[in-house]
């Protein structure tokens, strides 16, 4: 069974299809939660991603005099380097969110996540302009979902409690390079009504390898265009 069509967090078969007068994702048997896919971060995997940013490491710079001595090495850790590539105005940004907060333990609180549909949305938002240049190019709306839960600064502190939507959209089989059979996707997100992000992926039938393009609204729309 694909994963697409198996609930992450009880593993029970989910379909699409209509209940209690309402079109969306589905258990087969009736539960207390709504379907979640892919796959749930655990505590340990979280603290392993933490754990790896601030591993010292090592990475070799081109001297500017070149022979006898042809590299410096120059230690970094993975942090570091993150927020180095980050703009001036992203690391105000940032500083701003946690500076105005303390770190405090996380209350507990279970995100509420349910199917939308785009007549949820005022017709003049960007949720919706995106909804409708994927339906009109002809592509599957594979998941369409708004979820409510805590909204974390860089240093894991809560900011807010936030609104966050996510469409996942799936094109029709195309060629790429390589005469490859492959399939379009498109992934889009918005947080408390603005644009939190997206990406176009072209993936490859035959070795399953995929592309990942970040895009920001404006470009979605247009990848999805070009690979209608």
């Amino acid at each position: 069974m694909a994963s697409s069509e198996t609930c992450s967090r009880c593993g029970q078969e989910v379909r699409w299809g209509w209940r209690d007068g309402r079109e969306g994702y589905w258990h087969r048997e009736a539960v207390d939660h709504v379907p979640i896919f892919g796959h749930i971060q655990t505590e340990d995997e979280r603290a392993e991603i933490e754990r790896q940013l601030d591993l010292p490491r090592e990475k070799f710079i081109p001297t500017k005099t070149g022979w006898p001595l042809l590299f410096d090495i120059v230690p970094y850790t993975t942090r570091e380097a993150d927020q180095a590539k980050m703009s001036k105005a992203a690391r105000e940004r940032a500083e701003e969110e946690d500076g105005g907060h303390v770190d405090v333990e996380l209350p507990p609180m279970e995100i509420e996540r349910h199917t939308v549909t785009a007549d949820d949305f005022d017709p003049r938002s960007g949720i919706r302009r995106v909804f409708k240049v994927l339906t009109q190019a002809g592509w599957e709306i594979t998941r369409f979902t708004a979820s409510r839960g805590p909204y974390l600064g860089a240093k894991g502190n809560m900011l807010s409690v936030s609104d966050r939507v996510v469409l996942h959209g799936r094109g029709p089989t195309i060629l790429d390079g390589s005469l490859d059979e492959c399939h379009a996707v498109a992934v889009a997100s918005w947080r408390d009504g603005g644009f939190d992000g997206g990406f176009g992926s072209l993936v490859n039938h035959t070795t399953k390898n995929a592309t990942l393009e970040p895009l920001n609204a404006t470009e979605l729309a247009t990848w999805i265009k070009e690979n209608a």
